[in-house]
């Protein structure tokens, strides 16, 4: 073999440079691997949601400790009714005895000075051996300057008392035809012919009251002034329940006597004590309040009263009064189920007579009803000898 023989043509060798830089292909048959998360975010995101827990505790906490606090709850509620421009509610007071059983049920609707109260009452009482039953409705209206009310039922209630106890004198039957059943209105001015004093003074009262429900500045400085007198305070917190479906706080609540002293003796430097005063220059302040703290020392410790005020959990609106009062002879109860700035619309009654148009029959049947409480038949079973009592002066 001739070892001079070309050598035959080989695969060219691959340079020993790196190839020039382009796209490089993905390894076949290889899963792509996910990247991993910078630690940088991992750390921020924990932060971000630690203090997302810890504010939130944090905004639970306040909520509890500030907002839902009771002392602020009270005030917030009592507050709320006194600036409200509106208010409805229902009600209802009990009363029971040995020998009465009374129940009266009411509907209420008031926006500034204008009110309205709808009642009707039950009575059921003993009479010897016989048991009366009074069922009687009854409606009272304030619009602007004057007071208006109705009875209704009113003849017949007369003629169930006349059953048991003879009943009411007949000089009264002329002013029961003409109010039962009637609105009745009354003015400051209907009874100027009687007192012109008193006439101008229930008028500046009554302009008074209706300037209040329009006045910011002076509902504030009451509130200013009960919220440095606080005059009712809460003994004791009860458990939540929901009110006509409101959840609401409960309160059991009594009067601080000092407090309410020092907010009607606090009335004095008001721009409403002022004015009060303007109408009727009689009025005390700091004699009231002395009234007060000797009614607190004569209160009858036999007496069981409790007091319980409930309040929206959101918005510290009242939901209910609720009072009760029991002693050895007797039990009664109020229940009130207010709701405020509802839309209320009070309009004054069409067809009403004055109370000036009753004046002539409501003089002559006091006229009667004094002749009748002192007629010289009242002293016929009073057998005195004077004789007897001017023996030891020896007159004779």
């Amino acid at each position: 073999m001739d070892n001079n023989q070309p050598d035959l043509p080989t695969e060219p060798q691959q340079p020993a440079t790196p190839a020039p830089v382009g796209p490089q292909p993905e390894a076949p048959a290889v899963s792509p691997q996910p990247k991993k998360k910078p630690k940088k975010g991992i750390i921020i995101g924990s932060i971000v949601a630690g203090a997302l827990i810890v504010l939130g505790g944090g905004g639970a906490l306040a909520y509890n400790l500030w907002y839902q606090n009771p002392e602020k709850v009270l005030f917030d509620a009592l507050t709320h009714a006194f600036k409200a421009e509106s208010a409805t509610g229902t009600g209802q007071i009990t009363l029971k005895t040995d020998d009465v059983n009374m129940k009266i049920t009411f509907d209420a609707a008031g926006k500034g000075s204008d009110g309205r109260v709808d009642t009707k009452v039950k009575i059921d009482g003993k009479s010897a051996d016989e048991t009366i039953t009074i069922d009687i409705t009854a409606s009272l209206l304030v619009k602007g300057d004057t007071f208006y009310f109705k009875l209704d039922n009113l003849q017949k209630t007369v003629d169930a008392l006349a059953e048991s106890n003879g009943g009411v004198p007949e000089y009264f039957d002329p002013i029961i035809k003409k109010v039962d059943g009637q609105w009745v209105s009354v003015k400051a001015s209907d009874y100027e012919d009687v007192s012109k004093e008193v006439s101008k003074q229930q008028q500046c009262v009554t302009d008074l009251f209706e300037g209040l429900s329009k006045n910011d500045d002076m509902k504030k400085e009451l509130v200013g002034l009960y919220k440095e007198n606080r005059i009712l305070v809460i003994d004791e917190q009860l458990p939540a329940k929901r009110v006509d479906g409101v959840g609401s706080l409960g309160y059991k609540i009594s009067a601080d006597t000092e407090a309410t002293k020092g907010f009607i003796k606090g009335l004095t430097d008001t721009e409403f004590g002022k004015e009060l005063k303007k109408c009727d220059d009689s009025v005390d302040f700091a004699e009231a309040a002395d009234a007060i703290e000797e009614a607190d020392k004569e209160n009858d410790a036999d007496v069981d009263t409790k007091f319980e005020l409930w309040v929206s959990r959101f918005g510290h609106q009242i939901t209910e009064v609720n009072m009760t009062v029991k002693d050895d002879e007797a039990s009664g109860s109020f229940v009130f189920n207010p709701k405020f700035n509802e839309e209320v619309n009070i309009e004054a009654p069409s067809d009403t007579i004055t109370i000036k148009q009753l004046q002539e029959d409501i003089e002559k049947a006091m006229e009667e009803y004094y002749a009748d409480l002192f007629d010289d038949s009242m002293y016929d079973d009073y057998d005195y000898d004077y004789d007897d009592d001017l023996a030891p002066y020896n007159l004779n």
